[in-house]
C-alpha cells in the first residue's frame, strides 16, 4: 500500500504540537502508575492485615482515574497528543507490572504465564504500530473502544485474582476468575487484530479535531479519553 492511499492529512498533523505535559487530564493519568507503589506494597502484605483487600481498593481507584483523565480532558478542553500517549501507556505499565507480580508462584491462585505472554506480546505489535504510524506520520493514533472495553475487563480479572475470589451465585459468574480469565483472552486477541488490522489500512481519523467536532457548548459529554 502507497503511503498516499492513507486517509491522513499529513499538511495538518505534521504541524499539531504535542501540547502541554503538565495538565490536570495528564496527572491524572501519572497517577495512576505512582499508585503502584501501595498497590504493590499490600499485595506483598497477602492475606496479612488484609493487604490483598487493600491492594484491590487502590486498583479500583487507579481504574477510575482512568475514566476521570478523559473525563477531565472533556470538561477542560486540555486535549493533547501527550493525553493520546500518556493515557495508553500508564494503562499498560500498570496492567503488565500487577499481572506479572500476580504470576508469582507465591501466590495460591497465579495468572498463568500463557496469559501473561499473550498481554505482552500484544502490548508489543500495538506499541510497534503505534511507533511506526507517529514515525512515518507524525501521527498519534486514539485508542479503540475495544482496547478500552480490554482494559476494563483486564482490571476486573487482576482485582479478581487479587482477593482470590470465585464467587458461588451464579448471577456472579462473570466474576469468577476463571471466566474473566477466557473473556480477557478473547478480547486481547479480537483487540490485537483489530489495531493490526487499523495499521494495515492507515485508518487514523484525526483525533484532536473529532473531539472539538463532538464537543458541545454545555461541555456535559462523559467518558474517558
Amino acid at each position: 500500500m502507497k503511503a498516499d492511499s492513507f486517509p491522513i492529512d499529513r499538511s495538518k498533523d505534521h504541524r499539531e504540537p504535542l501540547g502541554r505535559f503538565l495538565t490536570l487530564p495528564n496527572i491524572i493519568s501519572i497517577s495512576r502508575v505512582v499508585l503502584l507503589i501501595p498497590i504493590f506494597m499490600f499485595l506483598n502484605w497477602g492475606e496479612r492485615n488484609g493487604g490483598n483487600i487493600l491492594a484491590a481498593i487502590f486498583m479500583g481507584i487507579a481504574g477510575l482515574t482512568d475514566f476521570f483523565d478523559g473525563f477531565t480532558a472533556r470538561r477542560l478542553n486540555q486535549f493533547s497528543r501527550w493525553g493520546r500517549i500518556l493515557d495508553p501507556v500508564c494503562d499498560k505499565i500498570c496492567i503488565l507490572s500487577i499481572g506479572i507480580f500476580l504470576a508469582l508462584p507465591t501466590r495460591v491462585h497465579p495468572i498463568p504465564i500463557w496469559f501473561l505472554g499473550l498481554i505482552i506480546v500484544r502490548d508489543l505489535l500495538i506499541l510497534a504500530g503505534a511507533y511506526y504510524v507517529m514515525g512515518r506520520f507524525q501521527h498519534v493514533p486514539a485508542s479503540m473502544t475495544i482496547g478500552k472495553w480490554t482494559t476494563f475487563f483486564l482490571a476486573l480479572l487482576l482485582i479478581s485474582y487479587t482477593l482470590e475470589w470465585s464467587p458461588e451465585p451464579q448471577w456472579l459468574f462473570l466474576f469468577r476468575m476463571d471466566v474473566l480469565l477466557w473473556i480477557c483472552t478473547v478480547m486481547l486477541v479480537l483487540s490485537g487484530v483489530l489495531y493490526a488490522y487499523r495499521t494495515i489500512r492507515g485508518d487514523f481519523p484525526d483525533s484532536m479535531q473529532s473531539h472539538r467536532r463532538r464537543m458541545p457548548a454545555t461541555l456535559d459529554n462523559m467518558g474517558t479519553e
